[in-house]
């Protein structure tokens, strides 16, 4: 360190150095198919453990891996609507995890038998 150089310990600003890390949203999502119509699920927690419900009805017929992916993809919508950058995402299809989430961490919880991707948000 130079010798012009004086260290101070007055920061103007001393709030600008306390972090707080607060815990992410989760999402759950789910879709399902049969002969007679297709629906989807999304389950957010917030970090305050409130747990936000929705049924979606897809309106045409398509195969559970469609209706995977588009709980998957209504979920991340509405994640983006209402602000949130940071979540973690669970869901039961391994392909739908592997394909969306390739640059993501993906992780297999054996308790529950669900895989899940931890994700940040990008803001469109």
């Amino acid at each position: 360190m130079s010798a012009e150089w004086e260290i101070s310990d007055d920061f103007p600003d001393e709030d600008v150095f306390s972090i707080e890390i607060l815990p992410v949203w989760t999402m759950f999502s789910d879709g399902a198919a049969r002969s007679d119509g297709a629906g989807a699920g999304v389950v957010f927690v917030s970090p305050e453990k409130q747990v936000l419900t929705y049924s979606i009805v897809l309106t045409e017929l398509c195969s559970n891996n469609v209706a995977e992916y588009q709980a998957l993809i209504i979920g991340l919508q509405m994640t983006s609507e209402m602000g949130i950058i940071e979540m973690e995402v669970y869901g039961n299809s391994k392909l739908i995890i592997n394909q969306h989430m390739k640059s993501r961490k993906k992780t297999w919880c054996p308790s529950s038998g669900r895989r899940h991707a931890y994700s940040k948000v990008s803001r469109v």
